[in-house]
């Protein structure tokens, strides 16, 4: 279940929308045969990436939710287990995302500034459902 929760809050974060099921993976350890979920992974769709309008829009996520009218913001009601969150630590997140983004020049400052205001958003989308799952 943790696991499940961190990538569910991880991929509304970054607004990954495609954690399918190839996107799932776990670790044996090859003595113990001990099996835990692998860390997350796969995030290349995140950021809205190959989109030209950033916004904080509800959007379809695969695989689950197979309706646009239920994406992201469904998604993120899905996490069991909020008091594990610190989210105060997602403070200057946003910040950070657009100083290693606008490190790239084929991303231009103005996308840059917009992806910062958008993950601003999301952070305080995500207080604000902590909240209210209480």
């Amino acid at each position: 279940m943790k696991a499940t929760d961190d990538f569910l809050l991880i991929d509304f974060l970054m607004r990954n929308v495609d954690r399918h099921y190839n996107n799932f993976g776990l670790i044996r350890n090859v003595e113990t045969l001990a099996v835990r979920p692998a860390p997350v992974y796969d995030t290349g769709d995140s950021l809205w990436s190959g989109i030209y309008r950033i916004s904080n829009d509800d959007y379809k996520t695969k695989p689950f939710v197979p309706s646009e009218k239920f994406g992201g913001f469904r998604q993120l009601r899905m996490i069991q287990n909020w008091d594990q969150y610190d989210l105060q630590s997602l403070a200057g997140w946003p910040d950070d995302v657009a100083t290693v983004l606008s490190e790239n020049p084929l991303i231009p400052p103005q996308r840059v500034k917009e992806i910062d205001a958008a993950l601003t958003a999301r952070v305080e989308l995500v207080a604000q459902v902590k909240d209210e799952s209480r």
